[in-house]
């Protein structure tokens, strides 16, 4: 199972849990499934408030039904996808090569910043940030990324 994020209380007395979203990408839509310990939950709706989703499930009407999901964590059974349809998981350890085929690292991590996310690409000790946008990622393969390098981000 993934993590999507974790409950904190609830807000109003209507059912609905605040959440704080703890995955890369949105994984809380109306009609997904989720999980909270072993129980199985159904999104009937979400917004945001603050730093937090709103988040009320079918079945769970009041705020005496969802007490027990307080502090918990939300799973999901299914691996979320970023925008462009890659698993970040997969993106994990795979070798960065420019445009003309030289080897720029091994993608060590994946961070999440308010303009987007950042490949933190590793060589010989150094970390490279290359951002995670199409300008600068051209390709995923089976094997590899290729990337377009500007004057200045090695």
């Amino acid at each position: 199972m993934y993590v999507l994020g974790k409950t904190t209380t609830s807000h109003g007395i209507k059912g609905e849990l605040k959440i704080k979203n703890l995955s890369d990408y949105d994984r809380f839509y109306s009609g997904e499934e989720v999980f909270i310990d072993d129980e199985r939950l159904i999104i009937k709706s979400v917004r945001s408030h603050k730093n937090f989703l709103l988040v009320s499930f079918y079945g769970y009407e009041s705020i005496n039904d969802i007490f027990k999901f307080f502090n918990k964590l939300v799973y999901s059974k299914k691996r979320g996808k970023s925008e462009d349809g890659h698993h970040y998981e997969d993106i994990i350890s795979k070798k960065v090569i420019d445009e003309k085929d030289n080897f720029i690292g091994v993608v060590k991590s994946i961070r999440e910043v308010p303009q987007g996310h950042i490949l933190e690409v590793e060589k010989d000790s150094k970390i490279i940030l290359i951002p995670y946008e199409d300008f600068f990622v051209k390709q995923i393969t089976s094997s590899s990324i290729i990337v377009k390098l500007i004057e200045g981000i090695i």
